[in-house]
């Protein structure tokens, strides 16, 4: 929880270019997720898989909504150009992390009580793996 609201992170470790590529025909592209030159979508929607299953955590919690819960890809030892800028997907923010430290940092409408109560909530849905 940040300022800004929920963010689900899903954070991978990869080696290689990280890159959006529109693929497909003519007169339709689709983006795409690459990583080495190979196709990595399939993180994408379950990213959003994941921001959806936190999203309807609150709602039950809170009928009346609650906070903006985002998702990211967070891409650690992949290679970004220097002037790279972190991309979104299907709604999903794919980024490295120097690039997301600063979007965490945002301000925003959510308090640190209300911040509190958010991650007890999240936390009494989704307990931690046993170590």
């Amino acid at each position: 929880m940040v300022p800004s609201g929920v963010w689900v992170i899903d954070t991978k470790h990869m080696r290689g270019r990280l890159e959006r590529r529109d693929v497909g025909g003519r007169f339709v592209a689709h983006p795409r997720l690459f990583v080495a030159g190979r196709d990595q979508s399939p993180l994408v929607t379950s990213g959003r898989r994941q921001q959806a299953q936190v999203a309807e955590a609150l709602v039950v919690e809170e009928p009346a909504g609650g906070p903006p819960v985002r998702v990211a890809l967070c891409f650690t030892g992949a290679q970004v150009g220097l002037f790279a800028r972190p991309f979104t997907l299907e709604g999903v923010l794919v980024t490295w992390p120097w690039a997301f430290a600063a979007t965490l940092a945002a301000r925003g409408s959510v308090g640190p009580a209300e911040r509190r109560a958010l991650a007890a909530r999240l936390a009494r849905t989704f307990p931690a793996y046993p170590a």
